[in-house]
């Protein structure tokens, strides 16, 4: 399944041309990597494929209800924690899924009868 395609992507800062002519394709479960010296476009480049930049040439297109997130370089000065709590952001809602999965578990172990079935089917639809 294809979950991203982009095709004659292109960035330039004024007159300077960082990147042309950029194509790409990233197929479900691929592992990818971008490489090159700094000031080549990757930061630019990924920036474009979160959505937080738009290309100044070409075509992008996400998969429909593709989730992307994106840690930038430099965290806002107003961050509140660590880089870690920036990141884990990103899981928030697997957190809170494994929250109620465990509370669920926990009303399992300390009831009986119908208490115990209605937890049963809680902790089963989590």
């Amino acid at each position: 399944m294809q979950l991203l395609n982009a095709s004659g992507l292109g960035l330039a800062f004024g007159d300077v041309q960082i990147f042309s002519d950029v194509a790409l394709e990233v197929v479900a479960r691929a592992r990818v990597g971008v490489v090159g010296p700094n000031g080549s476009g990757k930061t630019s480049l990924m920036e474009m494929i979160a959505g937080v930049r738009e290309p100044v040439g070409g075509s992008l297109v996400r998969a429909q209800g593709l989730r992307l997130g994106f840690v930038t370089q430099r965290p806002p000065r107003d961050m509140g924690g660590t880089l870690r709590d920036e990141v884990m952001t990103a899981f928030a809602e697997v957190a809170a899924l494994e929250e109620k999965i465990a509370a669920a578990a926990l009303e399992i172990q300390h009831s009986s009868g119908r208490d115990r079935r209605r937890a049963e089917s809680l902790y089963s639809t989590l």
